[in-house]
């Protein structure tokens, strides 16, 4: 039997007024639903062989959540639980769905709420389901644009039309300013809409995030209205298409590979921590820096990087307390031990791992795999924040949301990784 494949979408806009994720301290709560966020699912079947990927348009969920929505959707579709991929599309523009340690103190935001992350539970289950019941023939191409955007082109057998596209990408898909409180799912909604003006209204996109985040990386720099985000959605869009148009028919394939793997590895935590009052006086340095800008009226952009200096101090701080006052193991006590995936698909894998990468191990796996293997962030859960590597942690720059988690994570998880790759 060759490659049949199936699709589900589900929405999953909350209802009412929601504390927004993603920009601490602002007590963001949405104004309204600029466009839908969606739990969507692409099931992939050859010669008995399956696996499922489901994509949530959310900031991200923690490793409890992403375990047993596995669990859910390998009961109600019968694919085995290591088989089913999981990851979150990290909108800055959607509700608040998990605690971070490093904003543990932003009384803004509130508890998650678990009704809300119940329903996403149910939806992502409808989805995944909807997609193993639907399956039709196909075949599947992969292709590579502009060296960091990975896409698999599925479309029916014969040359038909298109039934879904997966997007592997290292960017930050998030780039709406802070002060827009619209919900949104952000750059992916326009790269999609653009998608399905291109290949039909019924065309389902999976946004897979890649590690993103680079040690050179301007803090100066987001900050996007949403006609800015729709040019680079859609300029995204466009230049996936191109990459699709250069495909030949024989690049399409119906016997097509598939394999999911899992296993679990222990990721250390920091050690070299400044004590919490150093941590303090860097936070308090930090935070008067970014008030002296806004009092004065300083250029916008220079005053975002220096709010995200002080957000960053603030964070560590969180850290450095929670690490003397005995209650980090709780914070960390269920994403210690990570879970990482590699799923094949055909010639290429997608190298699952929990949290965010900075960019530069993803620079480091298509290094090391030749382009073939892609790493997904957010798969499984989070990290408490970003993992960054040895030279931005050096620099004292340890990302928007830093995690308790040390740089060496980074290479575990990669290595983790690369040792499951099939040969």
């Amino acid at each position: 039997m060759g490659l049949r494949v199936g699709c589900g979408v589900q929405d999953i806009t909350p209802c009412g007024s929601v504390a927004l994720a993603g920009h601490p301290y602002l007590n963001r709560r949405s104004s309204g639903v600029h466009d839908a966020l969606h739990a969507s699912a692409v099931h992939l079947r050859c010669d008995n062989a399956g696996i499922t990927l489901v994509t949530l348009d959310l900031f991200g969920i923690d490793t409890i959540t992403a375990r047993q929505l596995r669990q859910e959707i390998a009961k109600s579709t019968t694919v085995p639980e290591e088989r089913v991929f999981i990851n979150c599309t990290h909108t800055h523009s959607g509700p608040f769905t998990h605690e971070l340690l490093c904003w543990s103190d932003d009384v803004g935001a509130g508890k998650p709420d678990s009704g809300y992350i119940g329903l996403v539970g149910e939806k992502a289950v409808l989805a995944a389901a909807h997609a193993c019941a639907t399956t039709r023939p196909t075949e599947a191409a992969w292709t590579t644009e502009d060296g960091n955007v990975d896409v698999l082109s599925i479309r029916a057998e014969g040359g038909g039309a298109h039934e879904a596209i997966l997007v592997v990408c290292s960017m930050a898909p998030a780039l709406l300013d802070e002060q827009i409180t619209e919900i949104s799912a952000d750059v992916p909604f326009y790269m999609a809409r653009r998608l399905r003006e291109q290949y039909g209204e019924t065309l389902t996109v999976l946004f897979l995030a890649g590690p993103c985040a680079r040690e050179t990386d301007d803090p100066r720099s987001g900050g996007c209205s949403f006609e800015e985000i729709e040019e680079i959605g859609s300029g995204m869009a466009e230049a996936i298409v191109r990459s699709i148009g250069e495909l030949s028919p024989g690049d399409y394939r119906s016997d097509v590979v598939l394999s999911g793997r899992t296993t679990k590895v222990k990721l250390p935590l920091r050690e070299a921590m400044p004590s919490p009052s150093i941590a303090k006086q860097r936070w308090s340095e930090r935070a008067a820096g970014h008030a002296r800008l806004r009092s004065f009226g300083g250029d916008k952009a220079a005053v975002r990087a220096a709010r995200r200096a002080a957000i960053e101090a603030r964070g560590i701080l969180n850290i450095a307390t929670a690490r003397r006052d005995g209650t980090l193991p709780k914070w960390v006590a269920s994403s210690q031990l990570a879970e990482v995936q590699v799923m094949q698909v055909g010639s290429r894998c997608l190298a699952g791992m929990p949290g965010v990468l900075f960019a530069e191990y993803g620079d480091r796996a298509r290094e090391i795999g030749g382009g073939k293997v892609h790493p997904v962030c957010l798969v499984n859960g989070d990290l408490q924040g970003y993992i960054v590597t040895p030279k931005a942690e050096s620099s004292v720059r340890f990302g928007l949301a830093p995690s308790p988690y040390d740089c060496e994570a980074g290479d575990i998880l990669l290595n983790t990784a690369f040792s499951m790759v099939p040969r």
